[in-house]
């Protein structure tokens, strides 16, 4: 049956009519409803793509209506500056929200939905802090200004998506998740890392022990190096710390990602596409056809790459890698229950580096604890400089080996910033739970 046509000229908006994002930017204009569903004018019927948009975008199966050509385009250029608008309403939103991040050094933005409305939250230093509050209509805008930036599907708000993003003003990038809930899409912004933001390792790993451990590892020329600890606890920021220690001229490096966060001169940098069918197993398996020195995976995560991984190793390569864990032992377990023996594990491991992050006081707020004569701990106060007592955070390493020949505590490393008055024991406890001298060991035999 053919579409009704409509001469557009008499039509008058009725009072309070918005216009949808989603029609606009398909060139259609809604003109009402009958009985719920939209009426919506066109030059041309959509195709099946568009209709699943518009159908899913208004929660209607909508009315078609097909209107003149230069009538209708006067109508959307009309409309087009009010949408006009309300992109720069969200770019600046956008723009506002990143600015706050940067300043507050926080590592993701959650942009969450509510029942009514939705929040802005920063994770500063570890923990979520809020940042604003928007309407429903602000929100969804938010939410398609930075689905456009990351090209991820618009109208796609059921399936989790995945991309990345580059603003100018600030200039920032962020990797960004979206996920349904039961109050709609929310989006998760995790700041990638910038250039000058690549710190050498004195000063990714200040405390001399465990930095000497460390650098022992991967001056080596073959055996496993293993950079191991929760989400969010600094292991990629080690990772870049070492590999730009091992860089030399004389040693070919590559590294294997997902993705590339930062890209390093001298580097042979390799990124996951898991459309292209390349995964950690299979660029490891052609990786090795290109005569590498040191291979670096961003993470061990399955059977086939930890597989290749301790071949790599037993070929005369060193390999670094990260992996996800919460203790040293249980990297050990993880390892073996992605299949590989506890002899094989023993002969290749050179080092567990297992670390977290703790915040440390800010120096012009601190105040000295309650504690006894024999103990000078300080507390977090807060001032106009840190706004909650802490002014950012440094990452403890304890080391391990399987042989029993090194064994640095966490728990020491932790204990010396608590000693010299650098961050607090409620911190300390809240990052790696009460802590005793009994923890705070240091074993290390030639």
């Amino acid at each position: 049956m053919e579409p009704l046509s409509l001469q557009l000229e008499h039509w008058r908006p009725a009072p309070g009519l918005t216009q949808p994002a989603v029609c606009l930017r398909l060139g259609y204009l809604l003109l009402g409803h009958l009985q719920q569903r939209p009426i919506l004018a066109g030059i041309a019927m959509p195709d099946s793509a568009q209709r699943q948009q518009l159908q899913f975008q208004l929660q209607q199966t909508p009315l078609y209506l097909i209107a003149n050509a230069q009538a209708l385009n006067d109508r959307l250029n009309a409309y087009g500056g009010q949408h006009a608008s309300q992109l720069d309403d969200a770019k600046a939103q956008l723009a506002h929200i990143a600015e706050h991040s940067q300043l507050r050094q926080a590592s993701d933005i959650h942009i969450e939905p509510l029942s009514r409305g939705g929040r802005i939250r920063l994770r500063v230093h570890g923990l979520l802090q809020p940042l604003l509050n928007l309407s429903r209509e602000q929100l969804t805008q938010l939410l398609g200004r930075i689905k456009v930036l990351a090209k991820l599907d618009v109208s796609e708000q059921r399936l989790p998506q995945d991309g990345r993003l580059t603003l100018s003003q600030p200039a920032l990038g962020f990797r960004v998740s979206t996920l349904a809930t039961v109050h709609g899409e929310k989006a998760v912004l995790r700041r990638l890392p910038e250039q000058r933001q690549l710190l050498p390792i004195n000063q990714a790993i200040p405390e001399p022990t465990p930095r000497g451990y460390l650098l022992k590892a991967i001056a080596a020329s073959q055996g496993l190096v293993l950079l191991t600890g929760p989400t969010g606890s600094g292991k990629t920021a080690t990772l870049y710390s070492a590999i730009v220690a091992c860089r030399q001229q004389h040693r070919n490096v590559c590294s294997i990602e997902d993705p590339v966060e930062l890209v390093i001169d001298d580097i042979n940098q390799s990124s996951v596409n898991r459309d292209l069918g390349l995964g950690f197993a299979e660029l490891l398996k052609s990786l090795l056809r290109q005569d590498p020195d040191v291979i670096v995976l961003g993470e061990i995560r399955d059977t086939e790459t930890a597989n290749i991984a301790l071949q790599a190793a037993e070929s005369g390569h060193l390999v670094i890698a990260t992996l996800h864990s919460p203790s040293a032992t249980a990297s050990l377990q993880r390892l073996q229950h992605l299949g590989q023996p506890t002899q094989r594990i023993e002969q290749l491991l050179s080092i567990i580096c297992h670390q977290r992050l703790l915040r440390l006081l800010c120096p012009h707020c601190k105040q000295r604890a309650n504690t006894s004569a024999t103990q000078q701990h300080y507390q977090a106060v807060g001032c106009e400089r840190c706004e909650q007592g802490y002014y950012r955070r440094q990452a403890v390493l304890g080391c391990w080996s399987p042989t029993g020949h090194l064994n640095y505590s966490l728990y020491a490393s932790a204990k010396r910033l608590l000693d010299n008055g650098d961050t607090s024991l409620s911190e300390v406890r809240r990052v790696l739970g009460n802590i005793d001298d009994s923890q705070c060991h240091d074993t290390h035999r030639s």
